[in-house]
């Protein structure tokens, strides 16, 4: 499962995304910095040790930080859960029709845009009905699945990917395509976390690395929305306290 979400750009890109399994007290996730792509080539995982009812890194000495996202995944009981920065999630989050998405499927749960940690995590146990929802679109940030088993899990991201791909081409089959991606703000944590300006993601083709890849991400999410399509930015406030963030500083240095 995480060599699959990896290895697709359009799911996540570089050292973003994260994936994790729990058996008995604990948890696996994805250790910060590392990229779900190299699963078979190297440990990417850290453990957790569940202690009443939280969890502590087992081993904290020697063992590698979790990702900083790890309380998206110990707030949900299932045994795999997968969080991806996907092309289809990041634009349908800025969709009009994005309401009219949601009521067509309930079983996804919408989560305003708040930064990765407690807080989200937080927010996500008290906006989600399990007996209900099965996935939760976070905005300006991503998708978050849940399921027992690996591959009934990949089937869902499948499933859930071509459903927001179909919706938002018959959007753009209404709306036609905005004339103009120039962006006045930053539209993702990545976003904000590896480029100075909003529109240095613009002429990828001089990248190299992960960066292409996050920055044609960017450019696909855009060019799947509408005419009347408004984007939402992260605040600037937020983008500076993302930036000055210990956890994302040792993300980026982990690498």
């Amino acid at each position: 499962m995480s060599v699959f979400i990896g290895r697709d750009r359009k799911l996540t890109q570089g050292p973003g995304g994260n994936t994790s399994l729990k058996y008995e007290n604990f948890c696996m996730v994805k250790a910060s910095g590392k990229w779900l792509s190299r699963a078979y080539d190297e440990a990417i995982f850290t453990t957790l040790f569940r202690e009443y009812k939280s969890f502590r890194v087992l081993n904290s000495k020697t063992s590698a930080k979790p990702s900083i996202e790890w309380p998206l995944h110990t707030a949900i009981q299932s045994k795999y859960v997968a969080h991806y920065h996907s092309v289809n999630s990041i634009a349908i989050s800025f969709s009009s029709a994005l309401e009219n998405f949601l009521e067509q499927n309930l079983n996804v749960c919408l989560i305003p845009y708040l930064r990765p940690g407690k807080k989200l995590a937080h927010e996500i146990v008290k906006k989600l009905n399990t007996n209900i929802h099965n996935s939760c679109l976070l905005k300006n940030h991503g998708f978050l699945i849940w399921g027992e088993e690996a591959e009934s899990l990949i089937k869902h991201i499948q499933e859930m990917e071509n459903l927001i791909s179909n919706f938002l081409q018959k959007q753009l089959g209404i709306q036609g395509k905005k004339s103009s991606y120039s962006l006045n703000g930053f539209i993702t944590p990545e976003h904000s976390i590896f480029f100075k300006e909003p529109n240095d993601y613009i002429n990828y083709t001089h990248l190299t690395g992960f960066k292409a890849d996050i920055a044609k991400s960017i450019q696909d999410s855009l060019e799947l929305l509408g005419q009347h399509d408004q984007i939402e930015y992260i605040s600037r406030d937020e983008v500076k306290l993302i930036r000055n963030w210990p956890a994302e500083k040792y993300r980026i240095n982990a690498q």
